[in-house]
């Protein structure tokens, strides 16, 4: 969830606690940055809690409750711009978030994902569509996502899955079938066993340039990892416009 709105959105299973950073540095050398220790969906203003999302009274954001099948969203309203429509050069940016994946049931949900949107009205389907996507595996709207996915879907309805295995970290544009998938066991991680995890999705582009390169990094600690998990050369001035956005 920069002229975009990012969204995290899990299903089937429990967030326990999510520490959210975003740090913005457009164009014109102005930082935008918020940090989230706690969370408050009644009384943070910021903050849209939608679906089975809470907030604790001890500040944790739980996006899903204990019951099969549950959905839950929460955005960060304000807008952030994320292109300069004179320039079209896009600003960098950088997040981390500390998550914990809790199943009350045998076989795992279905994962979460950050997400970036330009119309944050647009409501997605649960299941594999993580609540972002719509039956038809689309967004309707100019979104980037990157999805901790925990669970391989094959197929729904006349829909076609391309999830590599039950446990990987892809980038989505506007279809839920990422465009770049990783195998998180490949670094030794079990997305869906892990008691806590900490996420850091980070854009650059070189000065002058607009196509930039998405980084994602994962750790059982605090401590950034040197070797992202993946790395994907992408232009996003291609898929967000001017704009602003909303994120969570």
């Amino acid at each position: 969830m920069v002229s975009s709105s990012w969204i995290v959105s899990l299903l089937a299973i429990s967030l326990v606690r999510v520490v959210l950073l975003l740090d913005v540095v457009p164009v014109e050398g102005q930082d935008t940055s918020f940090v989230f220790d706690s969370f408050d969906c009644l009384k943070d203003n910021h903050l849209q809690c939608t679906g089975d999302s809470s907030s604790t009274a001890d500040g944790q954001l739980n996006l899903t409750d204990a019951s099969r099948g549950s959905t839950g969203r929460v955005l960060y309203l304000p807008g952030i711009r994320l292109l300069d429509p004179e320039t079209s050069q896009v600003s960098f940016f950088s997040t981390n978030f500390t998550f914990s994946m809790v199943g009350d049931y045998p076989r795992p949900g279905e994962g979460l994902a950050f997400i970036m949107m330009s119309n944050p009205i647009f409501e997605g389907s649960g299941g594999g569509f993580l609540g972002v996507y719509g039956p038809d595996g689309h967004a309707g709207t100019q979104t980037l996502a990157v999805e901790f996915d925990t669970l391989k879907n094959v197929r729904s309805g006349h829909f076609r899955f391309n999830d590599i295995n039950g446990n990987h970290v892809g980038v989505d544009l506007e279809s839920i079938n990422s465009i770049v998938q990783v195998d998180a066991g490949s670094f030794g991680i079990v997305l869906s066993r892990e008691a806590t995890l900490t996420a850091w999705v980070d854009y650059f582009a070189p000065t002058g340039k607009l196509s930039g390169r998405l980084q994602v990094r994962i750790s059982r600690t605090s401590s950034r990892p040197r070797t992202p998990l993946l790395s994907y050369e992408i232009d996003l001035s291609k898929i967000f416009t001017d704009s602003p956005v909303t994120t969570t």
